[in-house]
Parts: C-alpha cells; structure tokens; sequence
C-alpha cells in the first residue's frame, strides 16, 4: 500500500486479490496528514488479514447503488 498524491491532495493506491483499490484522503500533503494516511493504511491491512475488508467492499458496492 503506497499514499500517492492525486490533484494536490493525498491517496492510498494497493492491490488486494489480483483487484487494483483506492482511497482518496483528501488531505493535502503533509508530514502530519501523510502520518494520517499511514495509519488509515494501517487500519486496512488489518481488515485486509482479518477478513473484514470482503465486508467493507460489499458495504460500499451497496452504498453506490443507492446513492446512484
């Protein structure tokens, strides 16, 4: 998992089961907000080992459909 800058503001770009993931922080680029996004990143490895990012994909894949 790698933070990236994106339109002057900070992402989280990672792979995960052969799929391509990304997570648009937001914040802009700094000592402190990459700090922020290091810890987010963190928190996703764990779900990741943990089984729970399956469950956070499928939240949000619903999510979109209803705001769409």
């Amino acid at each position: 998992m790698r933070a990236k800058i994106f339109k002057d503001r900070l992402r989280l770009v990672w792979s995960w089961q052969g799929k391509r993931f990304w997570l648009y922080i937001g914040l802009p680029d700094s000592i402190a907000n990459r700090k922020a996004a290091s810890i987010k990143a963190s928190q996703i490895e764990i779900d990741m080992v943990s089984g729970n990012f399956i469950f956070l994909i499928k939240l949000v894949h619903l999510a979109c459909k209803f705001y769409a």
